[in-house]
């Protein structure tokens, strides 16, 4: 997961819907309908941005992905043939990204940029957000009306900006 350089900092999360995840230089986009998490974050950032006159800061942060029935929060993998119980299966269906509570996130994330949105005729718009950072959720400090928790980032030695370069293992 890289080095850690044990700073760690208060970061806005976002919990990206079923099936997503972020990582650093990749770009994601997160539908904004139905998410009054979201509203609730850009709205704050916003005006934070605002009172600090937007001298080149750019709104940013945490993405993380839904926990998985199928490994832990550490990412350790849990069921070994894939096989889940129906009050399992029930249960993760059921889970929303707008909705979610502090026990339905992933211990690990990326700090994301938003750099557009998008959004077409008679479709949901989309935040477009492009990874920057990995960290370690270290405690949830808030859960509503959005996400707020202390991480912990990490360095990211070795990250490979030619992605047609190959290292040998």
């Amino acid at each position: 997961m890289g080095s850690n350089n044990g700073r760690a900092t208060k970061l806005s999360l976002v919990p990206l819907p079923k099936g997503s995840v972020l990582l650093p230089g990749v770009t994601l986009r997160i539908p904004v309908s139905n998410r009054p998490d979201l509203a609730n974050l850009l709205s704050t950032l916003l005006d934070q941005t605002n009172l600090r006159k937007r001298d080149g800061n750019s709104i940013t942060f945490g993405c993380v992905p839904l926990s998985s029935p199928f490994l832990s929060k550490d990412g350790q993998r849990l069921i070994d043939d894939g096989s889940l119980d129906g009050a399992k299966k029930e249960e993760y269906d059921a889970i929303d990204a707008g909705q979610a509570r502090k026990e339905d996130l992933f211990r690990y994330g990326t700090v994301g940029k938003v750099i557009g949105v998008q959004r077409r005729a008679y479709a949901e718009p989309f935040l477009v957000v492009q990874g920057v950072q990995r960290f370690t959720i270290k405690q949830i400090l808030k859960e509503r009306p959005f996400f707020e928790a202390e991480v912990v980032l990490h360095n990211e030695r070795g990250w490979c900006t030619n992605p047609f370069a190959v290292k040998d293992i």
